[in-house]
């Protein structure tokens, strides 16, 4: 990384320095008529010889986090369930049935699709990081394939659509096709 600066030193001579890492280069002077003497110039070359800069650390990534994908209360966790793996949680007792995107990203997938036998009405959405979220059991869906969405955008409304005992959101979390439990990515 260079940074070049433009220095206006002695005698209005102006001195185009660039400095990096590595340390600091006088590349131009620009001189007025009459040119200053050029052992005025010399301290200032030592000056900016033993000028070093250090380059700006990288931004922490923002870590990864998710709203709540409807308006209920959990009232199933992931892991296991009835002798098999729940991937998921499930979000009932609902005030609304809007479902909203939990974080910003691509609309993948969306209806009744092969390989979620049991999920009936569903949406798929592709984060960064190989990061899916799946919202399952939907008796509408509101969004399009390949469709942007953010955080809260409304995608779809709870339903019964599949294999389950009420209306409610299966909600998943996924991390390059393994499913993770969503809870300690969800705030609020």
């Amino acid at each position: 990384m260079r940074l070049l600066l433009l220095l206006g030193i002695v005698l209005g001579t102006l001195l185009l320095v660039s400095v990096s890492p590595a340390g600091a280069a006088l590349d131009v002077v620009l001189e007025p008529e009459p040119a200053p003497a050029l052992d005025l110039l010399a301290p200032v070359a030592v000056a900016l010889s033993s000028l070093r800069v250090e380059p700006l650390p990288a931004p922490e990534p923002e870590p990864f986090a998710l709203v709540w994908p409807a308006d209920g209360e959990l009232t199933d966790g992931f892991g296991p369930r009835w002798g098999r793996p729940h991937t998921g949680i499930d979000v009932g007792i609902l005030r609304r049935l809007r479902v909203v995107a939990a974080a910003p990203g691509r609309v993948e997938a969306t209806g009744y699709l092969p390989g979620y036998a049991g999920y009936g009405n569903v949406v798929v959405i592709s984060h960064e990081l190989g990061l899916k979220t799946l919202y399952a059991h939907l008796s509408r869906v509101r969004a399009e394939v390949g469709q942007r969405v953010e955080a809260g955008e409304w995608i779809g409304m709870a339903g019964c659509t599949g294999s389950c005992t009420g209306t409610h959101l299966h909600f998943e979390l996924r991390e390059h096709g393994v499913a993770v439990d969503p809870i300690p990515f969800l705030t609020g």
